[in-house]
């Protein structure tokens, strides 16, 4: 196939027009974390994804490993040294909620880190992880776009 007359790479993603960069699809699982007010975090590749080894005691306003919880426990970020190559793009889908509230969630890139920010779905208002998971474990699809 050509692009008029212009030879498209073979494995390039071109949504932004720069060639060689690379999709990559990981499963998140957040759990209770040992001490209280905190998560047990693990990130899992699917399909040349990342892998981040479980990582306890992710507390709130603090970087445990590659991961990184507000001070409200509402946002949890994936730290883009545990990470091959800076994130662009991502987004994801909860694939497993335990926590016995209905959630929706605001999931993408910033700062080179992937987040997650859990919304109450019938409110919209923010919620805290660590009282989610007191209850269930939380498992995300993320899917992300690297520079290499």
């Amino acid at each position: 196939m050509t692009d008029f007359g212009r030879r498209i790479p073979v494995g390039a993603i071109l949504g932004d027009g720069i060639e060689g960069r690379v999709f990559r699809i990981a499963f998140l699982a957040i759990r209770n974390g040992t001490n209280a007010d905190t998560l047990k975090c693990t990130l899992n590749t699917i399909w040349n994804g990342d892998n981040i080894a479980q990582t306890d005691n992710v507390a709130k306003d603090a970087t445990t490993g590659h991961f990184t919880l507000d001070a409200a426990g509402n946002i949890l970020r994936v730290e883009n040294a545990g990470l091959a190559g800076i994130v662009l793009a991502a987004f994801g889908t909860i694939a497993k909620n335990a926590s016995g509230t209905a959630l929706g969630a605001t999931i993408d890139a910033t700062g080179n880190d992937i987040y997650f920010l859990p919304r109450d779905a019938a409110t919209g208002d923010v919620q805290d992880l660590t009282a989610l998971v007191d209850v269930g474990i939380i498992t995300i699809y993320l899917f992300y776009i690297t520079d290499q």
